[in-house]
């Protein structure tokens, strides 16, 4: 009477069977959770130890100070040029000529705004790029669970991603500067002796004699 039919004794055996499953199914998952969290917080700690605030500042600075010299040293060459041109047609010293040589220190000014812009732009597209691949390398952990794996995967990645960037050298960024020259002091030379001539000359009034008229 105490012992259990054969149909109930292999129905609790499957059950527990059954039980051990869920149970192994479970502790899997749990591990596989963990192994998750741990991956997730590996890539962060090699992109955060890797991109932090202080990289993009370098960054941007690194991109300004690649470019910004070489502006001055293609301006001063180019400013150069341009005071000889004015004072070979002996309006260096007229408003004509002071007014481009203004024109050209603007031209310097907003030539190093537009750099500082590039450089923001740059940092911003290496920053987006970061977080990008981060992300990237999250899916990969979800599917994976595998710490060490992602964490080598990282590493490779960030290394990539921050690899020394080649910048292209600037061109004759100012050569618009010069570009006229000959005919504009052209122009203003052979008005130079007429009696209408006072020397007060202006970038939109070329060819027309100023206001103020020599008797």
């Amino acid at each position: 009477m105490g012992m259990m039919k054969p149909s109930k004794k292999a129905a609790a055996m499957q059950q527990w069977q059954a039980d051990q499953q869920a149970a192994e199914i479970k502790q899997a998952e749990a591990a596989r959770q963990e192994n998750i969290v741990s991956g997730r917080a590996n890539v962060d700690r090699v992109f955060n130890d890797k991109f932090s605030d202080q990289y993009y500042k370098d960054y941007g600075d690194a991109y300004t100070g690649y470019y910004n010299p070489q502006l001055d040293d293609k301006f001063k060459q180019t400013k150069q040029d341009l005071i000889y041109g004015l004072a070979r047609q002996g309006i260096l010293n007229s408003q004509a000529g002071v007014d481009k040589l203004s024109q050209a220190d603007q031209e310097l000014a907003q030539k190093k705004i537009q750099v500082a812009s590039e450089a923001t732009d740059a940092t911003n597209n290496l920053r987006s790029n970061v977080e990008k691949q981060r992300s990237a390398l999250y899916s990969l952990n979800e599917s994976a669970a595998d710490p060490s794996a992602v964490t080598n995967r990282a590493t490779g990645e960030a290394t990539a991603l921050a690899a020394p960037v080649s910048f292209s050298p600037l061109g004759d960024v100012f050569s618009s500067l010069l570009n006229g020259l000959s005919s504009f002091t052209s122009g203003m030379a052979s008005n130079v002796n007429s009696p209408l001539y006072s020397g007060n000359w202006s970038i939109g009034s070329i060819g027309k004699p100023s206001q103020t008229v020599r008797k």
